[in-house]
């Protein structure tokens, strides 16, 4: 899998392009690919995508940006981390995260 992060994000699979749709996955994917090899702690996470006003319940908002990225693409795209989330294995590619 490859990420394509500028312009419309997308996650390109073998023989499809497929979007993310939504702004808050839209969010956690591009917050993810920052640190590709890294895990992204939950609360850096719920900054980057409510940066001015979070929800109510910040940690199930993020569970449910998490889930709909894993259902519209693959489990394997991102991975439970202690404390966090991070990209599946992956390697940096010269134009974006590609993942194995």
């Amino acid at each position: 899998m490859e990420l394509c992060l500028f312009g419309p994000v997308s996650v390109q699979l073998e023989d499809r392009a497929v979007p993310i749709t939504g702004r808050q996955p839209t969010r956690v994917l591009r917050a993810l690919a920052i640190t590709p090899r890294d895990p992204v702690r939950s609360d850096a996470l719920i900054e980057a995508v409510w940066p001015a006003d979070p929800p109510a319940n910040p940690g199930k908002a993020l569970q449910t940006a998490i889930m709909r990225l894993r259902r519209s693409v693959d489990d394997a795209l991102v991975a439970t981390a202690e404390g966090g989330y991070a990209l599946g294995r992956c390697v940096m590619t010269d134009s974006s995260p590609s993942m194995l």
